[in-house]
């Protein structure tokens, strides 16, 4: 009877375990900027997609039905694929909590959604993601100087067309002149 032990005592501490895994952790601290936040959500993702991956490679490996596979094996590989899909579980609720933390943290423009802040790999690049509190003194200079970027370019590409025009009119002169 001393081998024999209780299966609800014996599997408390793993219960208990596995809630805490499910449970979401808590918020992140709030000393954390919206950059950090991003960190960690890039690292949660990543963490995901290896969890994934490995997940995937164990069930390639399981044997199913054939005879040469004895219960216990059995047992074991399903005890492994649970663990993971646990800790799959648990990095979905973290990446939850930030999204929703930043999500929180960060003023989205009138008109904007919250995704389409994001930027995707295969997006434009030249999209900026901007923000900034109208009454900030830099903000007013940063969108001062944008203007005066904006009028400049303005000016050199007049500039550059205008050239164009006259390397064109040179070209043909030239072809026209008789030699």
């Amino acid at each position: 009877m001393e081998g024999w032990i209780n299966p609800s005592v014996a599997n408390q501490p793993q219960r208990q375990e596995e809630k805490q895994a499910s449970q979401p952790k808590p918020p992140v601290n709030q000393a954390e900027n919206e950059i950090a936040l991003t960190i960690q959500g890039q690292r949660t993702v990543q963490d995901i997609v290896d969890k994934a991956t490995e997940l995937f490679r164990r069930l390639q490996g399981v044997k199913l039905g054939s005879g040469d596979v004895t219960m216990r094996q059995t047992q074991a590989q399903n005890k492994e694929i649970k663990e993971h899909l646990n800790a799959l579980k648990a990095l979905f609720a973290k990446l939850r909590i930030l999204y929703n933390e930043t999500k929180r943290r960060v003023n989205v423009p009138a008109g904007e959604s919250f995704e389409d802040l994001i930027p995707f790999k295969d997006q434009d690049k030249g999209v900026a993601m901007e923000v900034v509190n109208e009454n900030d003194p830099l903000a007013k200079e940063h969108q001062a100087l944008q203007q005066t970027l904006k009028k400049k370019n303005e000016q050199v590409q007049e500039l550059m067309e205008a050239m164009r025009t006259m390397i064109w009119d040179i070209n043909t002169m030239i072809a026209l002149k008789p030699s």
